[in-house]
């Protein structure tokens, strides 16, 4: 794929993570009972991985905003006060 082919937000999102501004939180074996049962969860969604682990870590860091161009699916998901998630970019 060519930069001219990658989305301006997804641009974004890369320069955001590369000058330090946005980080990935990294997730432990031991976590992994917890991810599958985000995924149990939300078995009529039928979440896929990374959408779960995405929806574990706000979860767990108490995140409620979520960079996503899949707001079909992320719309169904909710945040650990069980409200939807802020969905960006709008």
């Amino acid at each position: 794929m060519t930069t001219a082919q990658i989305p301006r937000s997804i641009k974004k999102l890369l320069n955001g993570i590369s000058t330090g501004v946005l980080e990935i939180p990294a997730v432990t074996a031991e976590e992994a009972g917890r991810i599958e049962a985000i995924i149990e969860q939300y078995a009529n969604l039928r979440p896929q991985f990374a959408d779960a682990v995405l929806v574990y870590l706000a979860h767990r860091e108490s995140i409620e905003i979520i960079f996503t161009l899949d707001h079909r699916d992320f719309s169904g998901y909710r945040n650990a006060r069980n409200k939807p998630f802020e969905l960006i970019p709008a």
